[in-house]
């Protein structure tokens, strides 16, 4: 951090490199062990503390920093551990091109065709595919502009390969494969290219060293051929190196891969647990609700003794929705990536959730109450805050003030939940 701070000349600058430099140490951690969510909540930390400094102290900070790729590179880390949160990552990408007047144009253009990338993969993903074709047919058009004498870049590759993907998705053989071959000839010319300097590197080498040969002495061409022989074992502890590499990439696709499958099964088998629990307990509680039921019938003398407990059974039935939406806000809370002592709190006051004020509250309701209305009321009876309920629900804060109004409407002003006023 000293070091840091004497580089540079105020200490906003300071914090903002040491903020963007652990952001980057978080996310190697995190490609290297995705199963510890402690990178993964450290990477967001970093990254939300650089956007304030950029937000707040942009005066204060070097001519050089280009803030708008700091909102890019957050709304990239959302689409990849949040890929359904596309409300927050368009609102990064719109900052990011809001915020890109301090770059020069060349800047500004790359800037440009990763924001429209990214836009495009984000509405493909939403199944926009009218959008997204507008959004990589553009970022493309900047490529060709920034690369005039057709020199061939990795970008000009991803951009034809998403398109080939677009149109045979939507089913328009010809334009995918155009994109195909443009894919094929992008590929080529750089497999030329390289080869081609490859030739160029290996001719110079063989001129030099046959120049050498003809003017050294015996000596020297035992050194030179000493040389050749640690170049040879040099290249071949690189490939060897570049193959371990190779070899451990793989095996952290097919670990993280395993994991995604275990992950996903082992939900399976617990949502089916859930179910089957639930249905036993409802078949036992609709049981002995008939068995009541028919005792009334027979006994008419207790009728009023058994319909008593065929209501405490009715509400049983009835509480069961309001329990269970409880119990999943609750596993959604743990989840969430929201501040550990909010957590704990919103964690607590579920536990402790009067739920038979909760049924009493809906009785008083003038419509019908959603399972959605549900969330939000549960919310609102233990006081979440709306930034929280924004991260729960993936929507923007305005949006829950929307429905905070519309369930009032439904209860007339309140109702039996004080708490909505």
């Amino acid at each position: 951090m000293q070091q840091i701070t004497e580089q540079h000349a105020t200490a906003t600058a300071a914090f903002y490199y040491l903020y963007s430099m652990q952001t980057v140490l978080y996310g190697l951690l995190s490609e290297e062990y995705p199963e510890n969510l402690t990178f993964r909540d450290s990477i967001f930390w970093f990254s939300k503390k650089t956007i304030y400094l950029i937000e707040n102290h942009m005066e204060e900070l070097p001519i050089t920093i280009a803030p708008s790729f700091g909102y890019y590179n957050l709304a990239l880390t959302y689409r990849n551990w949040y890929p359904d949160s596309y409300d927050t990552i368009y609102y990064y990408l719109n900052k990011a091109l809001e915020s890109k007047t301090r770059l020069n144009r060349v800047t500004d253009m790359e800037l440009e065709t990763s924001v429209y990338t990214l836009y495009a993969k984000t509405h493909f993903d939403q199944k926009k595919y009218e959008q997204a074709e507008k959004d990589m047919l553009y970022a493309l058009s900047l490529l060709e502009q920034m690369n005039e004498n057709n020199t061939t870049v990795i970008e000009f590759s991803e951009a034809y390969k998403f398109l080939a993907k677009y149109y045979e998705t939507v089913n328009r053989p010809a334009e995918a494969l155009k994109y195909h071959k443009l894919l094929l000839e992008n590929e080529a010319k750089r497999y030329d290219s390289d080869k081609i300097a490859a030739m160029d590197d290996m001719l110079v080498k063989y001129e030099t060293e046959k120049k050498e040969v003809q003017i050294e002495t015996l000596t020297k061409e035992k050194q030179a051929a000493h040389r050749i022989l640690l170049l040879t074992v040099s290249l071949i502890a690189m490939l060897l190196i570049a193959l371990l590499i190779f070899i451990r990439f793989y095996q952290l696709r097919r670990k993280n891969l395993q994991q995604s499958i275990y992950e996903a099964a082992l939900l399976a088998e617990l949502k089916q647990n859930e179910l089957e629990q639930n249905l036993q307990e409802k078949e036992r509680l609709q049981k002995q609700y008939d068995r009541l039921e028919k005792q009334a019938a027979r006994n008419k003398e207790k009728a009023e003794s058994y319909n008593a407990e065929l209501t405490h059974i009715k509400q049983q039935l009835e509480q069961k929705p309001t329990k269970a939406m409880a119990d999943k806000l609750s596993d959604w809370v743990s989840k969430s990536p929201m501040r550990r002592t909010n957590k704990d709190n919103y964690l607590r006051q579920l536990s402790e959730l009067d739920v038979e004020m909760l049924e009493r509250g809906f009785l008083s309701a003038r419509d019908k109450i959603s399972n959605m209305d549900m969330k939000y009321i549960i919310c609102f009876a233990i006081d979440m805050e709306v930034q929280d309920m924004s991260l729960l629900f993936n929507v923007e804060p305005a949006s829950i003030y929307t429905v905070r109004y519309r369930i009032k409407k439904k209860f007339g002003g309140g109702g039996g939940f004080r708490f909505l006023i």
